[in-house]
């Protein structure tokens, strides 16, 4: 990043899952697909299976709703009889309990607000993130897959994300643990792309991670020292 364009930060876009908050766990999958196996009357193997083969139908939002989500997941799990309300209810549960906030990342957020910088999130999410998001988060603009029916790395996406927020690419910051190859994909926009390690521990689940030999800190809480440094470097 040349010295002209570090003058012009003004945005940072933050990736969700793995990033601001911790990435499901292998624990947590099991446990949802158990308890959507309860729902549907069928065996956990079967959900996780389910889950796995319908990543791109919930997360460009093919199922729309979370009845939606619900019904394909039992069809595809081969559910006879299934309870499609409860399984809908346990969904949105999770979804909630996915949305966990820690208490760094609030400041951190609130930090760049403090400052002027512009702060906005991009994730490949279904629709029942999207749904729970305006409830159970902080009050940021978000962009979730399933809404723009395109996933990371799409540069379509990351187009739109700049015309929303009005900025040119060399004004952003895009800051994520590098899922679904999002880092690359934010430096052919012409943002600058900041790596973080996966939010969540060891057995946090993080898909279709690229490498990335650039940029890199050591939590997003960082961001705002970066930043900073930036300014100083002018």
């Amino acid at each position: 990043m040349t010295t002209s364009e570090r003058q012009s930060v003004s945005a940072v876009v933050f990736d969700l899952f793995g990033t601001l908050v911790a990435a499901p766990s292998r624990r947590d999958r099991a446990d949802a697909a158990t308890e959507l196996a309860d729902a549907f009357g069928v065996s956990p193997d079967a959900v996780r299976d389910a889950l796995g083969l319908t990543w791109r139908e919930r997360h460009l939002g093919q199922w729309a709703t979370v009845e939606a989500i619900a019904a394909g997941l039992a069809e595809k799990s081969g559910a006879h009889s299934p309870n499609l309300t409860a399984a809908a209810q346990r969904i949105r549960h999770r979804a909630r309990q996915r949305l966990r906030w820690n208490r760094a990342i609030l400041s951190m957020l609130n930090d760049l607000a403090g400052h002027g910088v512009a702060v906005a999130v991009l994730s490949d999410a279904s629709t029942d993130i999207a749904d729970a998001w305006p409830r159970y988060a902080p009050p940021l603009p978000a962009f979730f897959s399933c809404r723009e029916h395109v996933v990371k790395p799409d540069p379509v996406l990351y187009e739109r994300v700049l015309d929303r927020l009005g900025l040119p690419a060399r004004a952003v910051l895009y800051c994520g643990d590098g899922g679904g190859d999002e880092l690359a994909g934010a430096q052919r926009a012409g943002m600058t792309a900041v790596g973080v390690p996966v939010r969540g521990g060891p057995t946090a689940v993080a898909y279709h991670r690229a490498t990335w030999d650039g940029l890199r800190l050591d939590a997003a809480e960082h961001i705002p020292r970066l930043l900073e440094t930036l300014t100083r470097a002018r």
